[in-house]
């Protein structure tokens, strides 16, 4: 098998990095070729889901979840000088401070799969296996692919909108198995949509008369549903998400919630009594990030640890086993008179020293809160005079595992006077009913900005899908502030800089 993954990243290195002279000077004799359904499968486990890398890190320095810690000394700014230009929202992101390029490989990793993807599908049908394995092995080949385009698309290209035409700019199709025209033009994010939502269907087509089998390490017809789910909700498809999610809920018995009142506190996030991970892909070292300030200086901030509020008795509990540290003395005994959580951030971290984000590498999961939350935001847009249905909805299927029973109920009276200051800032203003829908719908951004922060890349690919966000982050060296405005050019990132130089074809977002 070591020998059948080594001749077939030669080719995928050879299409990315240019050296394709040498391989296809080699002699037929020392290639080899797989002869059975279990060989490709290895290799799609080997050379896509399994692999050792992190295609999205840049993006949670766009967002407004994280901030710079403020104890860093001048001897810890690697990482700030690193991920300067996303945290700035410079238009060259790539470049550090210092002006070295530190290249992305989003572009890189996902094309790199998809090529992989279209090698396995191409051989599929000629190799040695069951057809029950067979279909099996398609429909996780179809659901990567799938995804990849989608992270691309989402990263790269313009925001999906009914105002699009064949001109909006997406990302490059590939279908090729050979090294033949290298050089790309984007397709259109309409076209490149379609692609991901027909190769999803034809992933649960093919789920269906597969073999029956379930790992964590490998995609499901409950994956494929709850990212047709996400695909829907990003084109703002409400009804097809509702039946996507009751489908998945068809589907899915085997990955309850985690009821967090269950956990020990220092219970790790990403294992195998954590019946909710649907799926773990492109997993790290240690399987779970670092928070605790030695594998980044950025942290949670300020505005997405005051979403979480109220004391906890874990949290009570965790005080003695904390550093002196201001910022996260302060997080723990902060009062707030919200509902009183489980701690997720605490449950996400390798450590007790949960306001610490790290190096995060939740974003290689795919879980069953993500299904509930697509599917109230779906609610809530469908029918927004029926607000009081998503809110049960919410607490019956996922807030009752997060949330102290005496605090579970929402006063909706209460909340939208507590909350009218975002639709007015004039004290004698009424709510009208619709002011009372857009209220509702801030409660569930909230709630799932709470349950997925730092996770597969949601909260940028949220901000830019909901337009109307306004991200602000402080340097700590100097206080000087950069913003990022809703409808900013950098909400669709640039293409890197090495892709800019390899392909003179291809238009980049600033040059329109």
């Amino acid at each position: 098998m070591k020998k059948l993954y080594t001749a077939v990243v030669l080719i995928v290195a050879c299409l990315f990095l240019g050296a394709c002279d040498d391989f296809l000077d080699t002699k037929p004799s020392d290639r080899i070729i797989p002869e059975t359904i279990e060989h490709l499968s290895e290799y799609l486990l080997g050379e896509i889901i399994n692999t050792k890398q992190d295609p999205i890190e840049q993006l949670q320095y766009l967002t407004d979840d994280i901030a710079q810690y403020k104890g860093t000394e001048a001897s810890e700014l690697d990482d700030i000088n690193k991920w300067w230009g996303y945290f700035s929202f410079k238009k060259k992101p790539e470049y550090q401070k210092d002006g070295i390029l530190n290249n992305e490989t989003s572009w890189d990793i996902y094309y790199k799969d998809i090529f992989t993807c279209n090698v396995i599908l191409d051989l599929a049908d000629d190799v040695e296996g069951q057809e029950t394995r067979r279909n099996r092995l398609k429909a996780e080949t179809y659901f990567m692919r799938a995804f990849s385009y989608f992270q691309l698309v989402n990263i790269y290209g313009e925001v999906y909108t009914d105002k699009l035409d064949e001109t909006s700019l997406g990302v490059p199709i590939n279908d090729d198995t050979t090294l033949k025209d290298l050089v790309r033009t984007r397709a259109s994010v309409q076209e490149v949509y379609k692609k991901i939502e027909d190769e999803l269907k034809l992933s649960i087509e093919l789920f269906k008369k597969g073999d029956e089998y379930y790992n964590m390490c490998r995609p499901s017809i409950s994956a494929a549903y709850l990212l047709l789910s996400r695909v829907h909700l990003y084109k703002k498809e409400y009804t097809k998400v509702i039946e996507d999610i009751n489908n998945f809920e068809g589907v899915n018995s085997r990955n309850p919630i985690r009821d967090l009142f269950s956990v020990a506190a220092k219970q790790k996030y990403l294992e195998l009594e954590n019946k909710e991970v649907i799926f773990r892909f492109k997993d790290s070292e240690d399987g779970v990030g670092k928070r605790d300030g030695t594998s980044s200086k950025f942290v949670a901030s300020q505005e997405l640890i005051d979403l979480y509020g109220g004391k906890t008795e874990r949290e009570i509990q965790d005080i003695d086993d904390l550093d002196s540290d201001k910022n996260t003395s302060e997080l723990i005994t902060k009062e707030v008179n919200d509902d009183r959580r489980v701690e997720l951030l605490t449950y996400k971290s390798s450590s007790n020293q949960f306001d610490k984000v790290g190096h995060m590498n939740y974003e290689r999961v795919l879980r069953t809160s993500e299904a509930v939350l697509n599917k109230a935001e779906a609610m809530i847009y469908a029918d927004p005079a029926n607000y009081q249905a998503v809110i049960d909805y919410l607490n019956n299927n996922l807030r009752k595992y997060r949330i102290y029973e005496d605090a579970l109920a929402v006063d909706l009276d209460e909340y939208f006077k507590t909350h009218k200051n975002l639709v007015s800032t004039d004290p004698a203003y009424t709510l009208e009913e619709q002011d009372k829908h857009l209220l509702v719908r801030q409660f569930v951004r909230d709630e799932r900005r709470r349950e997925l922060c730092m996770e597969g890349g949601h909260r940028w690919f949220d901000i830019r899908r909901y337009q109307d966000v306004n991200v602000k982050h402080t340097e700590v060296a100097n206080l000087e502030t950069h913003e990022l405005k809703a409808g900013d050019d950098l909400f669709i990132l640039p293409l890197p800089q090495i892709v800019l130089e390899n392909n003179i074809k291809i238009r980049n977002i600033y040059s329109r």
